[in-house]
């Protein structure tokens, strides 16, 4: 178990990753999920969502699109993503 400034530093490096994707829509679906999840997530959860960046940006996107099976472990996770995307949509659309 990590204490609270390793988990800190766990965060600042996740929110980098998600930040700065080579495929602009992963950016784009990535960015604003962790700016809004991260300082809320657990050691658990973070290791969860930096299992999904170490994902290719197409595989990433395919899985949230839902036309390739999400990788066992992450199921949680693109569940988050999928839900804040869609709570968004309804806020802003």
């Amino acid at each position: 178990m990590q204490g609270p400034r390793a988990l800190d530093t766990m965060r600042r490096r996740l929110l980098y990753r998600a930040s700065g994707r080579s495929k602009l829509e992963a950016e784009e679906i990535l960015g604003p999920f962790a700016l809004q999840a991260l300082p809320d997530m657990d050691e658990d959860e973070l290791a969860a969502f930096e299992r999904l960046l170490d994902l290719d940006d197409i595989t990433l996107l395919e899985i949230f699109a839902g036309t390739r099976p999400t990788p066992e472990g992450l199921e949680e996770m693109f569940g988050r993503l999928r839900g804040f995307w869609k709570g968004s949509q309804h806020q802003h659309g």
